[in-house]
């Protein structure tokens, strides 16, 4: 019988490969027999056959000629498609299970940052670079205007600042790979005093205790999230 012009001769055998578009091809379709797919055409135009569709579902009837043009294409005039290869599962995976997870890595990475700081800022002469262990060059960078600032008041900083809270606001994966952490930090300045040459307060007068900033921290891996903006925020406080 033929189908849409093709024999039954030409039809894969039940071994052949399988197609990348179509899931499977005409044996004739195999390049190491380009000339007995040819000899196949040909036998199949000489028979000059009516095709015999009638006990074959409509469905099939009207999806074989297109099929068959595509296949005769695709051998005449084009390479094989080529699909990029899947992007691995593991990459695809979010990094965290929970907010839970989220905001315990949140809370590392600042509690990280706040102790560098402290230990940069403590005296002259700082070394601002060191920041570059916790946060991005983006964020150093406008930390050490401040740096120099204190260096040139001859300031240094008896005490620190803590971690007293943290609440997250949210966590999101960029195609890029990273991930962002955006978290509310309540933090107490209340025991960093800064100092002059002569060991007198210089600290602004009603500076709070407490401070809620909105921090945002990126990173591809659990425990190598770096800070990348701090900022006062006086919207909501974390600290209550």
């Amino acid at each position: 019988m033929v189908v849409g012009g093709w024999s039954r001769q030409c039809r894969r055998p039940p071994d052949d490969s399988v197609h990348p578009v179509f899931g499977g091809r005409p044996s004739g379709y195999r390049t190491a027999s380009g000339a007995a797919w040819r000899r196949c055409g040909q036998r199949a135009r000489d028979a000059r056959s009516t095709p015999t569709v009638g006990a074959m579902p409509r469905r099939l009837r009207l999806a074989v000629a297109p099929l068959v043009l595509l296949i005769a294409t695709l051998t005449a005039c084009a390479e094989p498609t080529r699909l990029p290869p899947p992007e691995e599962p593991a990459a695809r995976a979010p990094l965290f299970a929970s907010d839970e997870e989220a905001l315990a890595a949140a809370t590392e990475a600042y509690e990280e940052y706040l102790a560098v700081s402290n230990a940069v800022f403590a005296k002259p002469p700082r070394d601002i670079d060191r920041l570059l262990e916790v946060a991005t060059p983006e964020f150093v960078e406008a930390e050490r205007s401040i740096a120099e600032r204190f260096d040139a008041n001859n300031w240094t900083v008896a005490g620190g600042t803590e971690l007293v809270t943290a609440e997250l606001q949210q966590w999101f994966r960029e195609p890029s790979g990273l991930t962002y952490l955006v978290a509310y930090m309540c933090v107490d300045v209340s025991t960093a005093r800064i100092l002059d040459e002569a060991g007198q307060d210089v600290t602004p007068v009603g500076r709070p205790n407490n401070v809620t900033l909105e921090v945002t921290m990126r990173g591809s891996s659990v425990g190598e999230f770096m800070l990348e903006k701090s900022e006062l925020w006086q919207e909501v406080s974390a600290c209550d």
